[in-house]
């Protein structure tokens, strides 16, 4: 389920006289997908909660958790 969520961003940046600010980009895109992927797991019918083995609760209890507060695997 995360890995359809998780879209990739097509467009590159071209030039960047920062290199942080690529950096921040990165970022805040990673931010935004980790926020659209809990609020889909938040929308899920009890049906498909079951089917991944999830309760309504646990899937609300991952919706509002803050977006920087992600595995960090999810923030690489």
């Amino acid at each position: 389920m995360f890995s359809q969520a998780r879209r990739t961003h097509s467009f590159q940046i071209q030039s960047t006289r920062n290199p942080s600010a690529k950096g921040m980009l990165r970022k805040l895109l990673t931010f935004l997908s980790i926020r659209r992927e809990r609020r889909a797991l938040q929308s899920l019918d009890a049906h498909l909660l079951d089917d991944i083995g999830q309760s309504q609760q646990k899937a609300n209890a991952e919706a509002l958790r803050a977006t920087w507060d992600a595995p960090n695997r999810w923030l690489r």
